[in-house]
């Protein structure tokens, strides 16, 4: 943005000459913050890295850890979740165990635990595959 500040020998505004208009915009730095095509400040693509976060940010109670100025990243325990070779979080196959699941504060009984295979749907993961044989009348599950 700019202003037309100067003026000729006739005290006239200046408006053929360059040296005459003052900028009066924000200033941008362009390695943190830049004009778009559309003339509006954004932040420039990785202009921003976590040492410039406010270290009350990351709250490193809730399963995320900075250290010092470094990398924003996810605690594991690598007992039930982990890392896997892609870099994605996931739970660890013998990470759960029956104790391990709550509903309500009251743990899933396996005695009494019941499923409807008339309205059960195959269900396909990445880990293998759930489904109801009719002709066993068995509950598989396909690796």
């Amino acid at each position: 943005m700019y202003v037309l500040t100067g003026i000729d020998a006739n005290y006239q505004p200046d408006y053929d000459n360059p040296q005459a208009y003052q900028f009066i915009g924000a200033r941008t730095d362009n390695t943190t913050v830049e004009y778009n095509l559309g003339g509006q400040i954004q932040v420039k693509d990785s202009g921003i890295t976590s040492t410039k976060l406010n270290p009350n940010v990351v709250n490193t109670t809730q399963g995320l850890s900075k250290i010092g100025g470094g990398t924003i990243s996810v605690k594991v325990d690598n007992t039930s979740v982990e890392f896997n070779g892609s870099g994605e979080l996931t739970v660890k196959q013998s990470g759960i165990n029956a104790g391990s699941i709550n509903l309500d504060n009251e743990l899933v009984n396996i005695g009494t635990l019941r499923i409807d295979v008339n309205n059960l749907n195959t269900f396909a993961g990445d880990r293998g595959i759930i489904y109801y044989d009719p002709i066993s009348g068995v509950l598989k599950v396909s690796l």
